[in-house]
């Protein structure tokens, strides 16, 4: 019987989540095996030692005994929890989706084991109900903290712990060292002039206090717990424990305006006055458009109120443009494909842009190109200014050769076809995938050729990347390539 309740060697890892379960089992069935073997029982250390991995023995090497060497091994192995936390956690279990009836007492139960439950009285229940729900319910989680660090904590204990940190906490802010005001005064700036409004004339002081704010409230630094924020929701985001005024989210800006005498506005152009001499009319659709002429616009746009007007269909797009400075940029909404007629001259199928706020119904750039010379009467007194077609500038100053597409290859450079190599079927299906859509899109084209490279596929041991497909030319072409080339 004694060689059926052999014990399996002992291999555990410290760290292990289940560290605890498996020396508690392994300890049983160790124990189980010397009772059996009763009188003819072996040593126990030397037994002992037998059964545990090299891992294992270095922690009970320095043992004598087999007691001092069972210690020793429930200080790594035998994590104890902690009273309180184990009970909070029993307390707010709750049963999980798809989980039966069975399965949730079950958990309970073995979340019981670790509450440290024993017979006592009424009144020392009562004491723990009220320790357990006075931890659970402090407002700092950092007392909370520090009265977990205990193993075992009654309800005395547990207040006074809590009070002296809290007293602690109070007496460390009274060391901060109070900031002078600085008062300082501020004459108002000049106000705008806005035509069609009456000036103000304001005189007013201002003073400026350098001192410490509350982040929550932004009135002068308080504690926390008589802050009037605490329980207040911000008016931005909805957030609990802060006002809006001192929100730190970066929230979208809103300019408004007020006008001291009403205005009645109107659109009567779709191109702005000042760039009347640069538009030309179109034609969508049979309806004229007025369209602005950008010499310096790469693209051709539209304005989203008429592509909606035209009823044009709007494709997604991600573009991002920019404008007059680099740091001035706009997202495109979509771009859409429609005729335009242009002096009688017609172009099918235009795509085109579709900007918001667009300063003109359409906005034509690079359809200059198409044209010999674009031509913009100004009316002024001076003659006309031609800009020529710009050239590369070292063309008239320096005569360069063209240079050779293998002038860094050896002189004894051969074609060399490499053997084919093997791949498994996931890196065959990739690399298939990857060259249809290489064709697809024109990137590479099928051809003969006498050399031949092989295809490496690139992977990423952790997983943070997907594969590449590269290609190999160290067995080709680097054969026969200078090494400073």
């Amino acid at each position: 019987m004694d060689t059926l309740l052999k014990p399996a060697r002992l291999d555990l890892d410290p760290n292990s989540p289940t560290a605890t379960k498996e020396w508690r089992h392994w300890h049983r069935t160790f124990t189980n095996f010397i009772d059996e073997c009763g009188e003819k029982a072996p040593d126990e250390y030397r037994t002992l030692v037998n059964y545990v991995s090299h891992n294992v023995y270095e922690y009970i090497e320095d043992c004598k005994d087999y007691k001092s060497a069972i210690r020793v091994l429930e200080q790594p192995f035998v994590k104890t929890p902690n009273e309180i936390f184990a009970r909070h956690l029993l307390a707010t279990r709750r049963q999980k989706s798809g989980e039966t009836l069975t399965e949730f007492l079950q958990e309970l139960r073995k979340l019981s084991k670790d509450c440290n439950l024993k017979n006592v009285t009424a009144e020392q229940y009562r004491e723990e109900l009220v320790r357990d729900s006075f931890i659970n319910g402090l407002l700092s989680p950092l007392i909370r903290q520090r009265l977990l660090e205990n193993k075992q904590l009654d309800l005395q204990t547990a207040f006074d712990q809590a009070n002296a940190l809290d007293l602690a906490q109070k007496n460390s802010e009274a060391y901060r060292m109070p900031e002078i005001p600085t008062t300082a005064a501020v004459s108002s700036p000049p106000t705008d002039e806005v035509a069609g409004a009456h000036a103000l004339d304001y005189d007013s002081l201002a003073a400026t206090f350098t001192s410490k704010k509350c982040y929550f409230c932004g009135d002068n630094l308080h504690n926390r717990r008589s802050c009037p924020a605490r329980n207040s929701n911000c008016n931005n985001y909805g957030k609990k424990g802060h006002y809006a005024k001192a929100c730190k989210s970066k929230a979208p800006s809103i300019t408004t305006a007020s006008m001291f005498t009403p205005t009645l506005c109107s659109i009567v152009a779709s191109c702005p006055e000042s760039l009347k001499q640069a538009s030309v009319k179109v034609s969508i659709g049979g309806i004229e458009l007025t369209a602005l002429i950008d010499s310096g616009s790469s693209e051709r746009f539209i304005s989203e109120t008429m592509a909606r007007k035209l009823s044009l269909k709007l494709h997604p797009s991600t573009q991002k443009i920019s404008m007059v400075l680099t740091s001035f940029k706009t997202q495109i909404l979509g771009h859409c494909f429609t005729d335009i007629v242009i002096n009688q001259l017609s172009d099918s199928s235009i795509r085109l842009g579709v900007l918001k706020n667009l300063c003109s119904d359409i906005l034509l750039g690079d359809f200059q190109k198409k044209h010999k010379r674009v031509t913009i009467e100004f009316g002024g007194t001076r003659p006309e200014l031609v800009i020529p077609r710009p050239a590369c500038p070292l063309s008239s100053t320096a005569s360069i050769e063209e240079p050779s597409l293998f002038g860094n290859l050896l002189p004894e450079c051969k074609p060399i076809a490499s053997r084919s190599r093997r791949f498994s079927k996931e890196d065959q299906e990739f690399i298939n995938q990857e060259v249809t859509k290489l064709l697809s899109e024109g990137i590479i084209e099928p051809t003969i050729t006498p050399w031949r490279a092989q295809i490496v596929v690139s992977k990423d041991p952790s997983n943070r990347h997907k594969k590449r497909l590269c290609i190999d030319y160290s067995q080709t072409i680097n054969q026969y390539t200078e090494l400073d080339a």
